[in-house]
């Protein structure tokens, strides 16, 4: 039998370590632990998890009940949600219930009471069993000059000539393209691997930008131009640019 995909949103250390240690490696298979609510959307749309498991209060400019109500909400992607809290207040719970969450535990808790949770969500869940059954590349593949990347439960074709500049932010990096933004993960070294060094320049240790897409450089701001984006230049990175630049046209 396949194994268990699960995201956790997660930020007390105790529990990050009690999933860890608890969530055995031949049943369950953690994709991504992320301890930032601001990320989370972002980790969910890129791993395509099996359950969620969210801390209701977790830190961050939106709150996990946010991110609960954004995954409930996503017709053609939800997935069930399990929300964790040590808050016994009723009217957290009333919001919570809004967005039909599979189970509702309270802190503390044992690792019994997560697994119990996982099975009754996947049981009630078909979709989600026959999912959990495909294989899955969350890094992309390149063909040629085209990379191919999964977005909701399809698989899109995007010319790496169409993809103006790359953002990376810990484990994903957002592709920002003609025809929209599209979220791997995938770390920067394998993002630079994988990518054609006669085409993409890095430029800041968050951003590679297209060559084609460069319109100017400014070194007295610190910026690159591109054709509908302006783009920090990291400092460190200004000699290196300097040093390409009669090869980048």
């Amino acid at each position: 039998m396949s194994r268990v995909n699960i995201l956790i949103i997660e930020d007390e250390p105790y529990y990050i370590s009690m999933f860890h240690t608890g969530l055995d490696e031949l049943t369950y298979n953690i994709l991504d632990i992320v301890d930032d609510a601001n990320q989370a959307l972002a980790a969910y749309y890129a791993t395509e998890p099996d359950v969620i498991i969210i801390n209701v209060k977790i830190r961050g400019r939106v709150s996990g009940l946010e991110i609960a109500e954004r995954i409930s909400n996503d017709e053609m992607n939800s997935k069930p949600i399990i929300c964790i809290t040590d808050d016994q207040n009723i009217q957290t719970f009333q919001k919570a219930k809004k967005y039909r969450p599979a189970a509702y535990i309270l802190k503390p808790f044992e690792i019994f009471n997560i697994k119990c949770a996982i099975e009754l969500a996947l049981g009630n869940n078909p979709q989600v069993q026959e999912d959990s059954l495909q294989k899955r590349d969350e890094t992309g593949i390149i063909i040629q000059d085209i990379l191919f990347v999964r977005k909701n439960k399809k698989v899109v074709k995007v010319p790496l000539a169409d993809i103006a500049y790359i953002e990376v932010e810990s484990k994903y990096s957002t592709l920002v393209t003609v025809e929209g933004k599209f979220i791997v993960r995938i770390s920067l070294k394998e993002l630079l691997d994988k990518l054609p060094k006669n085409l993409f320049l890095r430029v800041h240790r968050n951003y590679i930008v297209n060559i084609k897409n460069i319109v100017e450089f400014d070194f007295e701001e610190y910026t690159v131009r591109l054709k509908n984006n302006v783009i920090p230049i990291g400092r460190s990175y200004r000699n290196e640019i300097v040093t390409l630049l009669p090869f980048l046209s």
